[in-house]
């Protein structure tokens, strides 16, 4: 518990969720669920088979583990022999399925279908025709772009991010172009920056409209922000929405065609450190890899991975069709082919992204001398 920085509570000390309002004796019990597998166990319980189907499930192996689906056990060579049992040994074997029956999660073992194995299918898209995915880990000055809050406060960042992303919507002819941040906060800094500076002015000149979403809205706002958007591409098939990873923009809206020609990613979005809930989490997974489920993600794998789930998201507002194309821009250099790669020859920085994404995603080299077969020269 920190000391309040709203004035009207003065030195007071309690959690993060005051509003400049709160009475010095109001507190707040939060309840966070750390493993889904209760909310599933029910289901399962009722029926005799379940379908998960969506576009944002990868990595698959870790969202089974944290809905606590796992195979049957090998039945080959389980056959045993049929040896006398004590009374006191079924006395003993009673006591465990009597207490397993009490464990929720006891329904879930055992239920994921092994054959054939679960299935992560390919975009329906021609994905070397229809989209151009590119890691850019470099500003146009050449300098590293790396969106971390230590950059923040170095003399003209803000201004090379602007000059950035306004070159590469630039270079996008038509239609809508989406960028996500990491967070409201942090998007609110671009924006106050680039009003001083010719980056906004630069965006408006290119695509003719901003929309900026409104943090914490309403339905209200958030469906005005939309038709704004979507409204200002229908008239003129130009438009530039600034929204972030996790927010409504970002999942669940459908930027078909025009409405969204450009995707770009800004930074790797991770979860707050602060949260306790995001701490809770990582300790929860640790404790439970360590003594019971060592197909859990650890906490610190688990962090990691919620950035790439945010990703898939922001980045599957595009190409929503088999007749659909587009640009998606990652814009961060822990997005480049580092050189390290997993047993499939996938670059480990893409490992975490959609299956359609992985073999896509082609990094921006200004030096020719770095360059590899796949990079694009730029």
């Amino acid at each position: 518990i920190r000391t309040c920085h709203h004035p009207s509570c003065e030195t007071i000390s309690h959690d993060t969720y005051c509003d400049g309002s709160t009475p010095k004796w109001e507190s707040h019990l939060v309840v966070n669920l750390l493993t889904p597998g209760v909310l599933m166990a029910p289901l399962l319980k009722e029926t005799r088979s379940v379908v998960l189907a969506s576009g944002s499930l990868a990595p698959l192996q870790s969202l089974c583990a944290e809905l606590h689906l796992l195979p049957p056990e090998d039945s080959k060579n389980t056959a045993e022999k049929k040896v006398p049992i004590s009374q006191s040994q079924k006395d003993s074997e009673k006591d465990l399925k009597e207490e397993k029956d009490k464990d929720p999660l006891s329904t879930t073992s055992g239920r994921l279908q092994s054959v054939p194995k679960p299935l992560e299918a390919n975009h329906v898209v021609n994905l070397p025709k229809q989209l151009l995915a590119l890691g850019i880990g470099h500003f146009p000055d050449g300098t590293p772009l790396k969106n971390i809050m230590s950059n923040y406060s170095r003399p003209g960042y803000f201004e090379k991010l602007g000059n950035a992303i306004s070159s590469i919507i630039e270079a996008i002819p038509r239609g809508g172009v989406l960028v996500f941040f990491p967070s409201f906060s942090f998007l609110r800094k671009c924006v106050a920056a680039w009003q001083d500076d010719s980056t906004w002015d630069r965006l408006y000149a290119s695509k003719g409209e901003v929309v900026v979403e409104p943090p914490g809205s309403s339905q209200a706002e958030f469906e005005k922000a939309k038709n704004t958007f979507n409204g200002t591409v229908e008239r003129t098939n130009n438009c530039i929405l600034l929204a972030v990873f996790r927010g409504k923009m970002s999942e669940g809206v459908s930027f078909n065609d025009d409405y969204a020609r450009g995707v770009i990613c800004v930074g790797v979005p991770l979860p707050s450190n602060y949260d306790r809930s995001i701490s809770a989490k990582k300790a929860y997974n640790d404790e439970q890899r360590k003594f019971r489920k060592k197909q859990l993600l650890s906490g610190r794998e688990w962090y990691s991975q919620q950035a790439y789930r945010a990703i898939a998201q922001a980045i599957g507002r595009c190409i929503r069709h088999a007749a659909d194309y587009g640009t998606i821009i990652l814009l961060d250099s822990r997005h480049c082919d580092d050189g390290h790669y997993n047993a499939s020859g996938i670059p480990q920085v893409h490992s975490n992204l959609p299956k359609w994404m992985r073999h896509s995603v082609r990094t921006l080299r200004m030096d020719r001398r770095q360059r590899a077969n796949n990079d694009v020269l730029g």
